[in-house]
């Protein structure tokens, strides 16, 4: 069961993701690497949304119950957070706009809040089948999104560029993704435990609640984008255009690897939750020695690949470039290493403990940028998201090990 799922969940994760590095591999061919870094700014501020619209509601929709009664109600109640976060920070923007309108990149930022919505709506529907065990609607969907995305990927590459490109890009992947939005609620409504009647908007009480459920869930997807976000978003404002966008597109390079562990996580968090004691710890122990594994060799892959990758897309190789793709290689082995760790601390009901070690990364991290990066730009941030990450291994495996050895003495 646990191949079957993790198959079908990588089909519909890899269809997904995919298809996204496959247009921003393009986008960088097509919009040249100067409007790409703009692209990206946007992109990174969407990213950083999409953490804070769920508040954590798709891990908490897996992680909770196998009660499928309860899970409907725990998503209606989910999708209300994410609507209402999305309200408060349109009408912050709508109210504020006026006053930083001449700042470089927040002319898009409107189109960042809706693609965010769309997305994070997705993500909570098929988190919720996902946590039935039903794999398959969302990779159902996903066949669709790849068909209509690599039709617009056609286009941009078969014909010329327009005057407003990149406003065009983000409002054809904001309709491309309210599709699979649509496809995902018709899915909702002819399943046989849902039903529209009686549904209101939960009373403040109740609201509170809800955010109090998904405190720790929330805050750290929030300090977890914080720390892997937030750098992008200041070096968009620290370098020029064109060595922010050769930044940008090393992260491109690599990003299937980043997918990877999402697709692994949330595979991992539905069968360890089942396990209990022994049975547990023997199949993390299992399944941390064939992460680490992959991890190495798709790392040596991306090493192995890089001179034909960077002059597929007609990128720099300069000493500056070579050093910054060796940072973001042992980015990609750190993240693999502690990925299980933390879907681990989730099980166990370590999650407020697995909050503090992000949140400590994500400060670290910030006070770091104000040392490093007004100095060493592209190197400096690279570090910073390396020690990041370290830090986040070290912290997670720590807790880990150590509830462990407490089960193991039992």
């Amino acid at each position: 069961m646990l191949l079957k799922n993790f198959l079908f969940n990588n089909l519909s994760q890899g269809l997904q993701f995919g298809t996204r590095w496959f247009l921003s591999l393009t986008l960088i061919v097509v919009l040249g690497v100067d409007d790409f870094a703009t692209f990206s700014f946007v992109y990174s501020a969407s990213n950083i949304m999409l953490a804070v619209f769920p508040f954590g509601s798709s891990v908490f929709l897996i992680s909770d119950t196998n009660n499928e009664s309860k899970k409907i109600e725990i998503l209606l109640d989910s999708l209300f957070v994410v609507v209402l976060i999305f309200i408060t920070f349109l009408i912050f923007y709508i109210l504020t706009f006026s006053f930083v309108e001449d700042v470089k990149g927040w002319n898009y930022i409107g189109f960042s809040l809706f693609l965010s919505l769309f997305l994070a709506i997705n993500f909570l529907l098929f988190s919720y089948f996902k946590s039935l065990g039903d794999f398959k609607k969302e990779l159902t969907a996903y066949l669709v999104f790849a068909g209509l995305l690599l039709l617009f990927i056609a286009y941009l590459i078969f014909f010329p560029r327009g005057e407003q490109m990149i406003s065009l890009i983000l409002s054809l992947l904001i309709g491309i993704n309210m599709i699979v939005t649509i496809i995902g609620f018709t899915y909702l409504a002819k399943s046989n435990s849902y039903t529209f009647e009686g549904v209101r908007a939960p009373s403040l009480k109740k609201i509170i609640i809800i955010f109090n459920e998904r405190r720790y869930f929330g805050l750290q997807e929030i300090v977890t984008a914080i720390y892997t976000q937030s750098g992008m978003l200041i070096l968009f404002y620290l370098l020029d255009d064109i060595v922010y966008g050769y930044y940008r597109a090393l992260y491109v390079i690599v990003a299937p690897a980043f997918m990877i562990t999402v697709a692994l996580s949330q595979v991992v968090l539905s069968q360890f939750k089942i396990y209990k004691g022994l049975i547990l710890i023997s199949n993390f122990r299992k399944t941390q020695k064939y992460t680490i594994v992959f991890g190495f060799l798709l790392t040596a892959f991306f090493y192995l690949f890089k001179p034909f990758i960077f002059n597929f897309l007609n990128l720099d190789s300069n000493s500056s470039f070579n050093i910054a793709y060796l940072f973001i290689l042992a980015i990609i082995l750190i993240r693999f290493s502690f990925v299980n760790y933390e879907m681990f601390l989730v099980v166990v009901n370590k999650q407020k403990q697995r909050f503090l070690v992000m949140l400590v990364s994500a400060l670290f991290s910030i006070l770091l940028m104000f040392l490093l990066l007004p100095k060493y730009g592209l190197i400096g941030a690279l570090v910073i998201n390396t020690i990041s990450y370290a830090i986040v291994l070290i912290g997670t495996s720590f807790i880990a090990e150590k509830k462990i050895k407490l089960i193991l003495k039992k």
